[in-house]
């Protein structure tokens, strides 16, 4: 006789990052799309204006702000994830946490961005030990020591990210900021600083400390030399926005095309 195979298939799970407007749980947080005006200035709705962007949420509750946060700092490190913007096991992203101000949220060490839900976030305190309250998972030592740094040298930074990007870490190598070269690039034009002395692997806090200071106030980005690129913005509202990221990834990328093509080989800052 015969051996006969069956399949069972099953529609997937709908995976929910925000809630729908019809949903019950919307009402969580209050509609400020009158004040997104960057939203609202690239679109154009009805004749009676009632047809608008749905905006970024602001909301009464800080739990309900807080779980906002984590499911889009999940959704940012799929993003990177699909991108492929993460190596292995390094690269990290940190979250001032809305509520302990003093505690923000990473990813678990060895969990690749492509599979992190929010329910795998850690809530790390001021010195870096994994409190209650999130994932009871260890962190990465070196993710630590610098975001922790950040977050105290900058207390307008709610999210930090360090990524080790093929084309991040590439353009790196020349020791310059990221040029001028596409109207994307302009919004890092100026914005971006250079860390020439990078020691390595940071497991020391004076580490940290160099490349906060070599952040600096207003940059929002700052190229490790030979190593990767940091990027850091004010999240208060936004909650997360890979778009940054996404900005100065493609603009290395671009960079380094160019620079293969027109600049010579011995004005580059390879280290020896």
């Amino acid at each position: 006789m015969s051996a006969t195979i069956t399949e069972t298939t099953t529609n997937p799970v709908p995976v929910v990052v925000a809630a729908d407007n019809n949903s019950t749980t919307s009402k969580a947080h209050i509609e400020d799309a009158a004040n997104d005006r960057e939203f609202q200035s690239v679109a154009r709705g009805n004749r009676a204006g009632t047809l608008k962007l749905r905006g970024i949420p602001t909301f009464s509750d800080p739990v309900a702000k807080r779980q906002w946060m984590k499911e889009h700092m999940a959704a940012a490190f799929r993003f990177f994830g699909k991108k492929g913007y993460g190596e292995g096991v390094s690269g990290h992203i940190s979250m001032r946490d809305p509520i302990l101000k003093d505690h923000f949220w990473m990813n678990p060490f060895a969990k690749h961005f492509s599979t992190i839900k929010a329910s795998d976030l850690v809530l790390v305190d001021a010195e870096g030990y994994v409190t209650e309250g999130g994932a009871q998972l260890p962190i990465n030592e070196a993710g630590f020591m610098i975001h922790s740094e950040i977050h105290k040298a900058r207390p307008d930074v709610i999210a930090a990210a360090h990524t080790h990007s093929i084309h991040g870490k590439t353009w790196s190598a020349f020791g310059k900021p990221i040029e001028m070269l596409t109207q994307d690039a302009c919004n890092l034009y100026g914005k971006v600083s250079v860390y020439e002395d990078h020691g390595g692997i940071a497991l020391a806090q004076e580490e940290g400390e160099q490349i906060a200071r070599a952040l600096g106030k207003d940059n929002i980005a700052c190229i490790l030399q030979n190593h990767g690129v940091e990027k850091q913005k004010d999240m208060t509202r936004v909650g997360f926005e890979p778009t940054p990221s996404y900005d100065d990834q493609e603009a290395v990328k671009l960079g380094i095309k160019v620079d293969l093509n027109l600049t010579p080989w011995t004005n580059s800052a390879i280290l020896p």
